[in-house]
C-alpha cells in the first residue's frame, strides 16, 4: 500500500530573492515558506528538511524524493494508516509545513482481489500511482505506463 503527499514547504532558514527582468534588480523580498519551484536545490532542500519525518510503526516505510514523500504500509500494519497520516500531519506543522490532501492519494496493491480497508478520511484512493514518470497500477501492472 502506498500513500503519497504532497507538502507546501518551508525550509526554516531565511532566504531573499531578488528578480532581473530587462536589466531591472527588483526589491529583495523575504521567502519565510515554501520552497521556491523550479529553483535548482528546491528538491535537495526539501530532502533535507524532510530529514526527520519517519514512519512511527515498525514496518512502515517513508520514502523520500524530491518534493514527494511516499508511506508503504504492509497489509499487516493496515491499522497504522491513520495514525502515520497524524504523524506526518504532525510534522509538518512543526515544520511549518502543511499536508495537501487534495494532492495525496492512497493506491492499494495486490496480487489477488481481497477486501479492501476503508478509505483513510480525507484521502482520495486511487487504482494508479505516477512515481518518477512510471505509472503502476494497484495490481502491479505497468500496461497504462506504456
Amino acid at each position: 500500500m502506498y500513500i503519497t503527499g504532497a507538502f507546501t514547504t518551508s525550509v526554516g532558514i531565511h532566504i531573499v530573492l531578488c528578480s532581473l527582468f530587462r536589466n531591472q534588480i527588483s526589491e529583495l523580498e523575504n521567502i519565510t515558506a515554501s520552497i521556491i519551484q523550479g529553483s535548482a536545490i528546491g528538491p535537495a532542500v526539501y530532502v533535507v528538511n524532510a530529514g526527520d519525518l519517519k514512519a512511527i510503526t515498525s514496518g512502515n516505510f517513508l520514502c523520500k524524493n524530491a518534493d514527494d514523500t511516499y508511506l508503504i504500509v504492509p497489509v499487516s500494519n493496515e491499522s497504522s494508516r491513520s495514525a502515520e497520516l497524524d504523524n506526518i500531519q504532525s510534522w509538518a506543522q512543526d515544520n511549518n509545513l502543511q499536508l495537501n490532501c487534495s494532492k495525496s492519494s492512497e493506491v492499494i496493491f495486490h496480487r489477488r482481489r481481497c477486501a479492501d480497508p476503508p478509505p483513510v478520511s480525507g484521502i482520495m484512493r486511487h487504482t494508479h500511482l505516477r512515481i518518477l514518470g512510471v505509472t503502476l497500477a494497484s495490481d502491479f501492472s505497468v500496461t497504462d505506463h506504456v
